[in-house]
């Protein structure tokens, strides 16, 4: 499984306005990037470089919550393989804040320490953020996890993950069985230290406000495509 899921999760938009290259959510004191209607479900499927499908993913918001200005949402995803079978399911929360929305990369070190999950984990992040406004060349702040599997009282492995160079490349249309979508395109880098294992992989995303992520590629150190993820349907 991808790790590519986390984005999943993560990448839902909120009002749209493009000008002069720009994205604005006009009217919007939060510019959140997930649909502001709880009960909305998004399909995702996952597809290797040969266009067969590798895994689907399931995202519903299950509230919405507005405190002093701060609106959280609760999701729960469920991720099935190519045949079906559910494989991981997990409640998470994302949030709005002063025009910038906030997701974790929890979802993605679930996956990597799936097998560890009987043993104690202790969690550091910071989180990954996406302004409500985005312009071409923007560069935007990394993210990054760290965590400490330990056993017994003994440390087992510590992992750390990194997504950097996060830069807005420009805007495209992107079309899928959801839709035709005008959208911002980013690219990154992330890096996985798991101590016995480094590994660094690429992506590139785009985004469409009032919608989320669209379109996800994931290319490895080299830069060779090893799976994409579209948005292939949404229940309102």
């Amino acid at each position: 499984m991808k790790n590519r899921i986390f984005v999943i999760a993560v990448s839902l938009i909120v009002g749209l306005g493009v000008f002069s290259f720009t994205f604005k959510a006009e009217n919007e004191p939060c510019k959140s990037y997930i649909p502001y209607k709880e009960g909305v479900k998004m399909v995702y499927t996952n597809y290797n470089p040969k266009d067969k499908v590798e895994s689907s993913s399931e995202v519903t918001i299950k509230s919405i919550n507005e405190v002093a200005g701060k609106v959280t949402f609760e999701l729960h995803s469920i991720i099935k393989d190519k045949k079906g079978e559910v494989i991981m399911e997990n409640d998470m929360e994302s949030y709005c804040e002063n025009g910038v929305f906030h997701f974790s990369l929890d979802d993605m070190m679930q996956q990597l320490t799936s097998a560890y999950k009987d043993m104690d984990v202790k969690m550091t992040q910071k989180e990954i953020q996406l302004p409500g406004t985005l312009s071409e060349g923007m560069k935007l702040a990394d993210g990054e996890m760290n965590m400490v599997i330990s056993a017994s009282g003994m440390k087992v492995m510590d992992i750390s993950v990194t997504v950097m160079d996060r830069t807005v490349e420009g805007f495209e249309t992107i079309e899928t069985t959801a839709g035709t979508f005008k959208c911002a395109k980013i690219t990154s880098k992330k890096q996985v230290d798991m101590g016995f294992m480094k590994r660094d992989s690429y992506s590139t995303d785009w985004y469409a406000l009032d919608f989320g992520m669209i379109r996800s590629e994931s290319y490895d150190d080299k830069k060779k495509l090893e799976s994409y993820t579209l948005l292939t349907e949404m229940d309102n």
